[in-house]
């Protein structure tokens, strides 16, 4: 994570940042364990990775809860001249993960983190004005948004062929009817559940139920988590790939 947009990190941004993002609660349930700046960043690099996502579908699959089914198609042609690999424009599949920028034309480069719905090229333009990435003096290069391998939009400096050079899709310039729908399930998630104040698990999940008969998804469900059924504090973590939303206590939370 870019070092110079962690530090204009408020304790209040970083707090809702946590709470948007329930995979890394479980560091808060382990008695006297308090994560340095260090530890942090090396939890969101993680997070912006895939790392977590990765992790917890395979503990999905090894419990049999969840089929996940997934595919990558590439058309390779080969010639005296050598050989190129032809990938079409696409969709995020993770579009509940916002954007990330990207401070070079490299996937592990330091990166600053849009929020959900923000428009990528120029959500990412104004963090490069800002001069929250790299070292260009606040002009803005010219952006290129990518697919990730984990489905995450990344936005890139360079020409339209960056995504092509990275071995990544380039992302079609606008969001699926379907994917601004799981966008918008978030956004009333977030504003609804996550960053209001405590209410008891169980009641959460009666409010995401409520939330997504009125959303434009289908196919969807809400569950709590094991253990979380007489949590105080609830909160809703989203997962397109198996249409779920899962209610999770949040730890040290007050009614």
């Amino acid at each position: 994570m870019n070092d110079r947009a962690s530090e204009v990190f408020s304790d209040e941004e970083l707090s809702v940042w946590i709470r948007r993002h329930p995979e890394v609660w479980h560091f808060a349930e382990i008695p006297g364990n308090a994560l340095d700046a260090a530890q942090v960043e090396s939890l969101i690099d993680s997070i912006l990775s895939g790392e977590h996502q990765r992790r917890r579908r395979a503990q999905a699959r090894r419990r049999r809860k969840f089929v996940l089914v997934g595919c990558v198609g590439a058309v390779v042609l080969g010639g005296a001249v050598g050989v190129a690999a032809i990938i079409a424009a696409r969709q995020p599949t993770v579009p509940e993960a916002g954007a990330v920028c990207r401070a070079a034309a490299a996937i592990d480069a330091d990166a600053v983190v849009l929020a959900t719905g923000v428009d990528p090229i120029s959500g990412c333009g104004e963090q490069w004005a800002k001069g929250l990435l790299g070292d260009n003096d606040g002009l803005v290069p010219p952006l290129a948004a990518c697919v990730s391998a984990e489905g995450v939009i990344n936005v890139f400096p360079g020409q339209p062929d960056v995504c092509g050079s990275l071995g990544l899709a380039a992302a079609q310039p606008h969001l699926s009817p379907g994917n601004d729908a799981i966008v918008a399930l978030q956004a009333s998630l977030d504003s609804t559940l996550n960053l209001a104040k405590c209410r008891p698990a169980p009641d959460v999940a009666v409010a995401a139920e409520q939330i997504l008969r009125q959303s434009d998804v289908s196919g969807w469900k809400v569950v709590i988590t094991p253990g979380a059924e007489t949590g105080r504090c609830g909160k809703a973590s989203l997962d397109s790939a198996t249409k779920t939303v899962t209610i999770f206590d949040f730890p040290g939370g007050t009614p």
